[in-house]
């Protein structure tokens, strides 16, 4: 599901939340979840980046805007940002939605993120992680069980 929030003075922004559970076909094509579809509905073009922990993060054009803006403005000097501002950089596909409302993952992102055929979609704020369904059931799993320990660990974000 999704929700436009605005924040103090900015424009409306896009947020992504839920979980759905999907097979991809023998194409590699994802049907974009229903709820998903509508706020998407007039886009033609979304990023795929690189995420954490095996998943791939879909981005539409304004929340990728901000990831680049994010990657130009970290310290190329810097061997950590260097390492990570080239692989993020690397891992970017442009991804064409049709008029169904699907996408197609390349075959070499499915192997390279190795994805199988059943896939789960979350919402996660201003993108989508599309996951191995194997893989985020693990992954939920750990991380509720330290929900509260998780939690006593946030820190604010220092980036727009």
């Amino acid at each position: 599901m999704y929700n436009r929030v605005k924040e103090s003075g900015r424009k409306w922004e896009m947020k992504f939340f839920g979980t759905y559970y999907h097979n991809l076909d023998a194409k590699g094509r994802l049907v974009v979840p229903a709820r998903f579809r509508e706020m998407l509905k007039d886009l033609k073009t979304l990023y795929i980046l690189q995420g954490f922990e095996g998943a791939i993060s879909i981005y539409p054009p304004t929340a990728y805007e901000a990831e680049l803006s994010f990657l130009q403005a970290q310290n190329f000097k810097n061997a950590e940002a260097r390492a990570y501002v080239r692989t993020i950089y690397a891992s970017i596909e442009e991804l064409e939605v049709d008029a169904a409302g699907r996408i197609t993952l390349p075959v070499r992102v499915l192997r390279k993120y190795d994805i199988g055929s059943k896939v789960i979609v979350i919402g996660v704020g201003d993108h989508l992680e599309i996951w191995d369904e194997e893989r985020y059931l693990s992954y939920e799993e750990k991380a509720r069980k330290n929900l509260e320990g998780l939690a006593a660990k946030l820190q604010v974000k220092d980036h727009e």
